[in-house]
């Protein structure tokens, strides 16, 4: 589901400090190794590392569970060229897990400016140092009976043009992508699921294509 109500962040290099849990509550906070935007006009330097942090909250109650979080990214692009075409790449997300029982649910949101979609920086500006922005969200939902457990979700990603020039120039940038996904899973043995799914899948560019 990678680029349809998320995006991918990879395997950053990075440094990080996770405070004691307190109360169910904690907090990572870091640095990481900055990555060129993918896709784009604009070449970065890698001047400064990015920075990025991560609020948890995680607590039980009897049969039950409920976790939320909530994460912050920024880095710097830089144009090494010296054309000015720096911009910043910030993004917020929010996401809850309750779990009931054998019910257990899922919701996800995000909303950022020069982070692109899919994965981190891909289509983030137009190439002139102009951020586009993006946003997204996802809903997931999984009931477990016997050894079988029945789920579906469905995530949005939509990215906007920059400005009414980059419109012009790209009228066929990706607009959105949406999936629905049905899932059965049978766990045959301790190491062994048999599974089946179902998708509808669609992408739409800004021009309807």
């Amino acid at each position: 589901g990678i680029g349809f109500g998320y995006i991918y962040t990879d395997t950053l290099a990075q440094m990080n400090y996770t405070t004691p849990v307190w109360a169910g509550l904690s907090l990572t906070a870091g640095i990481f190794d900055p990555i060129e935007p993918i896709l784009a006009d604009t070449p970065s330097s890698k001047a400064t590392p990015g920075l990025h942090a991560k609020l948890a909250y995680d607590h039980a109650f009897g049969d039950n569970k409920l976790f939320v979080w909530s994460s912050v990214l920024h880095q710097q692009q830089r144009d090494v060229g010296g054309s000015g075409n720096d911009y910043d790449s910030t993004g917020v997300d929010l996401g809850a897990r309750f779990d009931i029982a054998r019910l257990q649910l899922m919701v996800y949101y995000y909303s950022a400016s020069g982070v692109g979609t899919t994965g981190l920086f891909v289509l983030s500006d137009d190439g002139a140092g102009h951020a586009r922005d993006s946003d997204g969200w996802l809903m997931q939902g999984t009931v477990q009976v016997g050894d079988t457990k029945f789920g579906a979700n469905y995530g949005v990603s939509r990215l906007d043009h920059a400005n009414a020039a980059d419109a012009s120039a790209v009228p066929n940038l990706l607009e959105s992508n949406r999936k629905f996904t049905l899932g059965i899973y049978h766990a045959l043995t301790a190491n062994l699921t048999l599974l089946t799914e179902y998708s509808d899948v669609r992408t739409e560019a800004h021009n309807g294509g």
